[in-house]
């Protein structure tokens, strides 16, 4: 059940009875509720950055891996989340750090996996399944620091209950003019039943 804005609670311990023992008007006043059962799902977030962005396409996954974990090297190392319930994602969030030109107007795809085995080959896409792409269109506007947020819940990217997840982004028919610029980029999950 959906429990209203600014309720209030007084809590006991699970032996403690809740039966309303009141008159049929105080009663109507009050709800029982048990923790975690009638709370809302949980509402993950998360930001890491892509390191020299476009800086070709190299593994994982043939673009610029995410560093959620603070991983330096995306040329041969992934990193990746790990959500202990199925989730969805709601939304991402990309913001260069600064100002990149690309070199004509292009698409920038981010390209989600999923993995449920631990010993997925983070240079081996083929160990990964695809879980879904965002396509976001970048402008050749000088001296633009890009950024974009998309809802994506039409997408259906969910991922399972202790999978781990990777996202990769790649520049579509373009280059960006420095492959040395950051990108910050978040994504926030609810849990998905």
């Amino acid at each position: 059940m959906a429990i209203p804005n600014g309720t209030k609670f007084h809590g006991v311990a699970p032996q403690v009875p809740t039966q309303n023992r009141g008159s049929a008007q105080l009663n109507s006043l009050r709800d029982v509720y048990t923790f975690p059962d009638d709370f809302a799902a949980g509402i993950y977030s998360y930001s890491g950055a892509i390191i020299n962005i476009g800086a070709g396409n190299t593994n994982p996954f043939n673009g610029d891996t995410v560093e959620w974990g603070g991983i330096t090297s995306p040329t041969d190392q992934c990193s990746v989340l790990m959500f202990p319930e199925q989730v969805i994602i709601k939304s991402v969030y990309f913001k260069m750090t600064q100002p990149n030109q690309p070199s004509v107007d292009m698409d920038y795809v981010f390209n989600f996996y999923t993995s449920n085995d631990l010993e997925a080959d983070p240079m081996n896409a083929g160990t990964w399944t695809q879980l879904g792409s965002l396509v976001n269109g970048i402008d050749g506007t000088v001296g633009a620091t890009h950024g974009f947020i998309e809802d994506t819940i039409s997408l259906n990217l969910i991922v399972p209950a202790g999978s781990m997840l990777a996202m990769a982004g790649i520049e579509q028919a373009g280059s960006f003019a420095s492959n040395t610029t950051e990108a910050i980029i978040g994504l926030v999950a609810v849990a998905s039943s």
